[in-house]
């Protein structure tokens, strides 16, 4: 249990800025002294321990959080909307990183969604290895029935070859960001091809899935979505080294297309 719950404020805050000052990489020490300013609401200050808890460790979404809270305390709504993207951006997949973002966006008359895109299942080999394509009955006739076929049946050719080539240090498959990516830009080339050009349906015709695919891979965002809002445990091991290169782009990525004022 952190000191600043059993004790003095003021003495906990020494202890824990010494702490700080002896290895600026304890992540906890500047945390928890930032923690221990905001129950006295010296939110300036705060903010620099959070700053110094970040600097220790980039990838926890905790400090970002809080950092925002205390941005909102001062009543600067912009800067801290920034930092709560921030802790999504660090920690996408646990529940308490979207906390304060959502808190944001209930204070601040806008609202979270993702993108309107309903894929359909890919094919998946049973215990003998045989794979059966199906079809949604409500596709049937759709423009872009060959497209999501071809999504459907990417699984079989990654499985087989694909995957090794990609992940060569990996010996056993796992749906990955490089084979999600691959197959949704396979439906975005087809539809561009057969439905835009051939049959000449306007893109602003097409559906929402369609529609937004195709804006979020012109936008170079397309790797986002799929982190951010169409992961699995496959997908989600990929992030980190996504991360690690494109942290401005996650983060444009849920300014765009995330929050949404009405």
């Amino acid at each position: 249990m952190p000191i600043h719950s059993q004790f003095n404020l003021k003495k906990a805050l020494a202890l824990y800025k010494e702490a700080a000052e002896a290895d600026p990489r304890l992540y906890e020490a500047a945390l928890f002294a930032g923690n221990t300013e905001f129950k006295m609401k010296n939110y300036d200050e705060a903010c620099i321990w959070y700053a110094k808890a970040i600097a220790a460790n980039p990838d926890r979404e905790t400090a970002y959080r809080n950092w925002g809270d205390a941005l909102m305390q001062k009543g600067e709504q912009k800067t801290a909307r920034s930092k709560f993207v921030d802790a999504v951006i660090a920690e996408p997949y646990t529940k308490a990183s979207w906390v304060g973002l959502q808190q944001w966006a209930d204070a601040s008359h806008a609202r979270l969604a993702s993108p309107p895109i309903t894929l359909p299942k890919q094919a998946v080999p049973d215990e003998k290895g045989n794979v059966n394509v199906t079809v949604d009955p409500s596709s049937t006739g759709s423009p872009a029935l060959g497209a999501w076929l071809v999504y459907s049946t990417q699984p079989m050719m990654w499985r087989s070859t694909e995957f090794k080539k990609h992940y060569p240090n990996e010996t056993v498959y796992r749906h990955s960001l490089a084979e999600e990516a691959e197959s949704l830009r396979s439906v975005i080339l087809v539809v561009k091809e057969q439905v835009v050009k051939e049959q000449k349906i306007p893109e602003d015709k097409l559906d929402p899935t369609l529609k937004s695919l195709i804006a979020l891979d012109k936008d170079g965002m397309l790797e986002c979505w799929i982190l951010l809002n169409g992961a699995d445990q496959g997908i989600a091991q990929d992030y980190a080294a996504y991360r690690a290169t494109h942290r401005e782009r996650l983060h444009a990525y849920v300014d765009k297309y995330v929050i949404h004022f009405s």
